[in-house]
């Protein structure tokens, strides 16, 4: 299953590089040992979980590259969500995906996008994302999305709803007037690093 909307993840990993550490950095601090967190797809949520090498936490992934990131890590404990394999963004999707999340549960989850429009509206181009991202973010008690400033304004033609459970922005920019309104509206905390 090959996607139109985003470049392949090769191509973008190495895109706002800094600023997806400095991000990746900050979410790292809010993982505590001993907790459960879910790491979607994408390069940000990569970076962190290379900051995750040698810490006590189990990690829930559709992501193979975080898999390869973490996988001798003798302290991590690393599930493996199964799916139908995406070379293009180096993870699993699909119905398995979905339904696996369905049977867990996390403290945290790390989110990634392809973008969040001016009135805070998570997007992604895959549509096949979107209800991977749902249940992710259903499956855990704090959500926080990862979004460098390239991901402001949005696009894509999957509309993620603003979860109850979305409890902070980390972005590397100070973000558009309205999309900060829209997230203040929902109490959402907006971190710029």
């Amino acid at each position: 299953m090959v996607s139109d909307g985003d470049a392949p993840f090769g191509a973008v990993e190495s895109v706002n590089r800094d600023a997806k550490e400095r991000i990746a950095r900050a979410a790292a601090e809010s993982v505590h040992d001993g907790q459960t967190i879910i790491l979607d797809i994408g390069t940000t949520t990569l970076r962190l979980a290379q900051l995750l090498r040698g810490r006590r936490v189990t990690v829930i992934t559709p992501n193979m590259a975080v898999y390869e990131v973490l996988r001798d890590e003798r302290e991590v404990h690393l599930v493996l969500l199964p799916g139908d394999y995406d070379r293009v963004y180096r993870s699993v999707s699909g119905f398995l995906t979905t339904e696996s999340l369905r049977l867990i549960r996390a403290d945290q989850a790390f989110l990634g996008v392809s973008g969040i429009t001016e009135d805070g509206d998570l997007r992604d181009t895959t549509l096949a994302q979107v209800p991977i991202k749902q249940a992710m973010v259903a499956a855990c008690d704090r959500a926080t999305v990862l979004a460098d400033h390239d991901k402001f304004p949005g696009t894509g033609a999957g509309r993620i709803d603003l979860p109850r459970a979305l409890r902070r922005v980390i972005t590397d920019a100070p973000l558009p007037g309205p999309t900060a309104e829209a997230f203040a509206r929902h109490d959402v905390e907006v971190a710029i690093v």
